[in-house]
């Protein structure tokens, strides 16, 4: 065995080489370990492991003594002798301090130091194996040797450290890509099926409307002529439910054909103040004659008048199918309020419509599922034409239950006064082209 070999114990040197050992864990826990296992195989008073922060500071990540002989584990680099070996990327063994001048200073009660920079195989320097001690003493070529092999490893264990940390965040960042290509997968799958859902309803509406108006037509024709008759009491009540019966008829027809065709139809700059003004004035007309009979309507306004691009006579079905569901669900002294905001973007348009609800038997899951109602008399379609208009309009469409019970339904539509002014742009270019 060799003189160099012979000044170290075996048993301090398997400790040590077990101590390289890195495959999982706490990196900080494993470069302790390493700035351990050198210090006791060369019986050196203190080792750490530093990392480079950037050109002017360092950080401590591994030290062998079990509390930190330094102030901070953030330090300065400026004249030090870690900075000297970062500079170099060179060993640097310092024999006493004193007889060594411009090698950079130690700290404080320490005279002699080696230093090993810890370099990645593809040659970057990303800190070193500091190893100080209290007394004047050389450093052997065999010293240096070991050096370099705690170093080498600590340099490894570092980067590939690093390396998972970033295959994670690519990772995490990858899934995060997936779950939204997912998400806009589905919603394109869920609008495909939608439309082939519209098609197929379309087609059958188209055939039935046909088939069934025109029956329903000399019904009630014939229902008219009988109700200026003299009847039977019993034959007006009986005559009373058939035109009742054939109303209801001609309104499921009319709302098959809304939901199978929900076309906005042709698209105008509308003011959503003046068509929900209009909408409560007429409910509040109704309820003024029914008083007691139904909840109260409350339009609160925004602070900013703002027109919506779409066609009234769809826009202005889809606030009275709203209206009326929430009329029909509220009790009779409760408050329906209707709220605009345009949002901070200045591109969109929030209307909610909040009622309280007088009983929960349905589902607000499935409240815009076609032919879904609980209602006696109700056809289940409302919210479907109101969705499939918006959708038209590319708005969205949400009904949600407030913790408190009540039931929101929310619409949100593009503002179309910035469409509005690129189109009088475009107008006003016309004309000068014209003239």
């Amino acid at each position: 065995m060799s003189d160099a070999i012979d000044s170290i114990d075996i048993a301090d040197l398997v400790s040590a080489l077990g101590a390289l050992e890195y495959r999982e864990g706490e990196l900080d826990v494993y470069l302790n370990g390493i700035a351990r296992a050198f210090s006791r195989l060369l019986g050196i008073d203190w080792s750490v492991v530093t990392l480079s922060i950037d050109s002017d500071r360092y950080a401590v990540v591994g030290n062998s003594a079990p509390v930190n002989d330094l102030a901070d584990d953030v330090l300065s680099l400026h004249g030090t002798v870690a900075n000297t070996v970062l500079t170099s990327g060179e060993p640097l063994c310092v024999e006493d301090r004193e007889t060594c001048a411009g090698c950079g200073e130690l700290p404080p009660g320490y005279v002699a130091y080696l230093g090993m920079p810890l370099k990645t195989p593809a040659g970057d320097t990303l800190g070193t194996l500091c190893s100080f001690h209290r007394t004047s003493r050389p450093f052997r070529s065999h010293e240096v040797g070991i050096a370099r092999m705690f170093a080498e490893r600590a340099a490894a264990a570092i980067d590939n450290f690093r390396a998972y940390r970033e295959l994670t965040r690519l990772n995490q960042n990858l899934e995060g890509v997936v779950r939204e290509r997912t998400a806009e997968l589905v919603a394109v799958q869920t609008r495909l099926i939608r439309q082939e859902r519209l098609a197929a309803i379309g087609e059958f509406a188209t055939k039935i409307v046909h088939e069934l108006r025109s029956p329903l037509s000399t019904m009630a024709m014939a229902l008219d002529y009988l109700e200026n008759e003299a009847l039977e009491p019993g034959a007006e009540r009986r005559l009373a439910m058939a035109a009742e019966e054939s109303q209801r008829l001609q309104t499921l027809l009319r709302e098959i054909l809304d939901y199978a065709n929900p076309s906005s139809g042709r698209l105008e700059s509308v003011s959503l103040s003046q068509l929900l003004d209009e909408i409560v004035e007429g409910y509040q007309s109704r309820q003024a004659i029914d008083a007691g009979t139904c909840a109260t309507i409350r339009l609160i306004r925004g602070e900013t008048a703002v027109c919506v691009l779409a066609n009234p006579d769809k826009l202005r079905q889809v606030f009275i199918n709203l209206l009326d569901n929430a009329l029909d669900a509220a009790p009779a002294d409760g408050i329906v309020s209707i709220t605009t905001e345009l949002e901070r973007d200045g591109q969109t348009v929030r209307i909610a419509v909040c009622n309280p609800v007088a009983q929960e038997t349905f589902d607000v899951a499935r409240m815009c599922e076609p032919f879904y109602t609980t209602k006696s008399s109700g056809t289940g379609l409302g919210l479907s034409i109101v969705e499939g208009i918006l959708e038209s309009l590319d708005g969205r469409f949400d009904i949600i239950r407030l913790d408190g019970g009540d039931v929101l339904a929310q619409v949100a539509l593009p503002a179309a006064d910035r469409a509005s002014g690129i189109d009088a742009v475009h107008d006003g270019l016309g004309e000068m082209q014209s003239a």
